[in-house]
C-alpha cells in the first residue's frame, strides 16, 4: 500500500481566481499603482501559465472596478481623481441607505448581527490600514 504524505496546504482555486487574487492584492498593496499597465507576461511567467487565465482574472477584476481593459491593448489599473472618488462614495451612501430601508422589511435579526460584524471587520481592517482585508470584507458586506 502507498504511503501518503499529509498535504499541509493546498490551493484548490482555479488558476484565474488564484491570479485574480494576486493581481488584486498587488493593486491594494500599492504594488500596482492607479494608471499602470498590468504585466501580463510577467504574470503569467511568475505563475508558470498561459495568458488565458491571466485575462479571465482581468476580466472579473474589472468588473470589480479595479482595472481597465483596453481592447487590442491592455490592462491598466483604474485611476480615479478626487472628484471621482468622492461621488463614489455619494453613491454609496446614497444605496447604502436604500439597501438597509429594503432590508428592514425582511431581515431577521440574525442578519443585522452578521452584517454588523461583517462591517465591524471591515472598519477595523480600514482603520489598520489593511486594504487587501478591507476591501474582501467590503465586497463580502456588499456582494454576497
Amino acid at each position: 500500500m502507498m504511503k501518503m504524505n499529509k498535504i499541509e496546504e493546498m490551493d484548490f482555486r482555479s488558476l484565474s481566481d488564484q491570479v485574480f487574487r494576486h493581481i488584486k492584492n498587488m493593486i491594494l498593496n500599492g504594488e500596482l499603482l492607479g494608471g499602470q499597465r498590468i504585466p501580463e507576461g510577467q504574470i503569467a511567467k511568475a505563475f508558470g501559465v498561459s495568458r488565458t487565465p491571466i485575462r479571465e482574472a482581468l476580466r472579473k477584476l474589472e468588473k470589480h472596478g479595479l482595472v481597465e481593459i483596453l481592447p487590442r491593448k491592455h490592462a491598466k489599473v483604474i485611476q480615479l481623481d478626487p472628484m471621482d472618488k468622492l461621488h463614489i462614495g455619494q453613491i454609496r451612501l446614497q444605496l447604502d441607505t436604500l439597501s438597509i430601508q429594503l432590508l428592514s422589511q425582511c431581515a431577521e435579526e440574525k442578519d443585522y448581527k452578521e452584517l454588523s460584524e461583517i462591517a465591524g471587520e471591515c472598519s477595523a481592517y480600514g482603520e489598520a490600514g489593511d486594504f487587501v482585508n478591507c476591501f474582501e470584507k467590503d465586497s463580502e458586506l456588499h456582494c454576497e
